[in-house]
């Protein structure tokens, strides 16, 4: 284990279970207290930044980098290569995002992004609510933004 002199420690609900997490999700967790990546494709800028230490039931992580989602450019997240999956904190998404639930209509939670897109994140074992957002191919979507090629290729929401 690497020194961990002045880095912050945070507590996360993150574990290995029996299902492999694809690297090209994103999962929305209302009990994550950080946003914490593990592909690099899904920022769009990475930098070094003073490391944490994300400590779980599963051990512990350090994240020396961080950077803004290339879907959510108001939400910046730790990035590692060693991450489970790419979290999203529930706490931090709706301090700049609309997000709604309504589990008469489906069991997703909807993401607003500017004018009609809308993310559906739908549910998955045990509770947890993902979107895919990287494919093999490309395919076209237009982003509100200015996107790094190494971000593509995006999937269609």
């Amino acid at each position: 284990m690497s020194n961990i002199t002045n880095l912050q420690h945070f507590i996360l609900s993150q574990s290995k279970d029996a299902f492999a997490l694809l690297k090209t999700w994103i999962i929305i967790d209302t009990g994550s207290t950080l946003n914490l990546f593990c592909n690099r494709r899904l920022l769009s800028s990475l930098k070094r930044c003073n490391g944490i230490r994300a400590i779980s039931n599963g051990g512990g992580i350090e994240y020396n980098h961080n950077g803004p989602t290339i879907i959510l450019p108001a939400i910046n997240a730790y990035f590692s290569t060693t991450s489970l999956a790419n979290v999203l904190s529930f706490h931090d998404v709706r301090k700049y995002y609309h997000i709604q639930y309504d589990s008469k209509k489906e069991d997703s939670f909807l993401l607003h992004l500017d004018g009609s897109q809308v993310l559906h994140f739908k549910s998955f074992s045990r509770g947890l609510y993902y979107k895919q957002i990287l494919s093999s191919k490309p395919l076209s979507f237009r982003l509100p933004y200015n996107v790094s090629p190494s971000s593509t290729p995006i999937k269609s929401f």
